[in-house]
């Protein structure tokens, strides 16, 4: 049995909610599994599902879908004093405006300020989980095939085959972290367990000063020219 606690939902979390009915009908087996795990995208889903399934592990694993969603399943499996984990992307792309690093800071502190004991474990990818196993930026039509070629060994060719190799490693790596609670493990690659939000501000602030300067010189010079 589930006692839940009290807990109050925005606007914001129930259309998200509602979002999760039509896409996701099977977030409440959380119930029935011994470990959670939540994910944001569909590379580390897969992934995850494929090591689960490998190991014979009773894993519910979720895919969000999106930093807002994220605190949104947070919001409810705190509202049964559930024990689980989250892996997000961090999002401190160098190709992203100062604006979006700033959105993305703050999407990033409310996961982590989402968390309502130390039962509750925050991972992150750097800047995303492509990256963070080492095959850089994937298009959206091009991650399920990549994935899958990983995980099954199906390179190419030999230079291929050790940066699919290296990521294979990668993956078991930041999911045996996740997975075994008992063990602190070394992560490895572009991922990182978040402490505080003091953690965030460290991948962002650089950042986003850089950018804010090249965005106002960049400024200086439209200005300059002449009409």
């Amino acid at each position: 049995m589930y006692k839940s606690v009290s807990e109050q939902f925005d606007d914001d979390d129930i259309a998200n909610m509602k979002i999760l009915n039509y896409v996701d009908s099977y977030v409440n087996e959380f119930f029935f599994a011994d470990k959670v795990v939540i994910v944001e995208g569909d590379t580390e889903y897969i992934a995850f599902k494929h090591l689960a399934k490998q190991k014979n592990l009773n894993i519910h694993i979720i895919r969000a879908r999106g930093k807002a969603t994220i605190v949104t399943l947070m919001k409810v499996l705190n509202h049964f004093n559930s024990f689980y984990d989250v892996l997000h992307d961090v999002d401190n792309h160098a190709r992203h405006s100062s604006s979006t690093l700033k959105a993305q800071l703050t999407n990033c502190k409310k996961i982590y300020t989402s968390k309502q004991s130390d039962n509750i474990r925050i991972f992150c990818s750097i800047p995303h989980f492509e990256n963070a196993i080492g095959i850089g930026d994937v298009s959206n039509d091009q991650k399920t095939r990549v994935i899958y070629e990983i995980l099954h060994g199906q390179e190419q060719n030999e230079s291929e085959a050790r940066k699919y190799s290296e990521a294979r490693s990668l993956i078991e790596n930041i999911f045996e972290q996740i997975i075994n609670r008992d063990k602190e493990m070394t992560l490895t690659g572009g991922f990182k367990k978040v402490t505080s939000t003091e953690d965030y501000d460290k991948l962002f602030i650089d950042l986003i000063e850089q950018k804010t300067h090249e965005e106002a010189e960049k400024k200086k010079r439209v200005d300059a020219l002449p009409l």
